[in-house]
């Protein structure tokens, strides 16, 4: 997969893992969840997993392992929800 299919569907993942974290971190944080946009974190993770080269070793990874869809999600889920907690560090 090329960095022209690559992002995309970095990005279309973490919009999935973001919609599920969100909620929850809404929960927590209701406050700064108000002023965050939902929209710039989605775009600020997915660039940052995209340079990421351990991210892109742990794709590869997984693809030469044969896992599949539910295990990148797994992943990005993750990822997302770290991010969140970073943000309140």
């Amino acid at each position: 997969m090329d960095s022209n299919e690559t992002i995309p569907a970095i990005r279309k993942q973490v919009e999935e893992a973001a919609g599920l974290e969100w909620a929850q971190f809404e929960a927590r944080h209701p406050a700064l969840a108000a002023v965050l946009d939902q929209d710039l974190v989605i775009q600020v993770t997915t660039a940052r997993l995209a340079d990421d080269p351990d991210f892109q070793k742990a794709l590869n990874d997984a693809a030469a392992a044969g896992l599949g869809a539910q295990a990148l999600r797994d992943l990005l889920r993750g990822e997302v929800r770290m991010w969140l907690e970073k943000l309140l560090a």
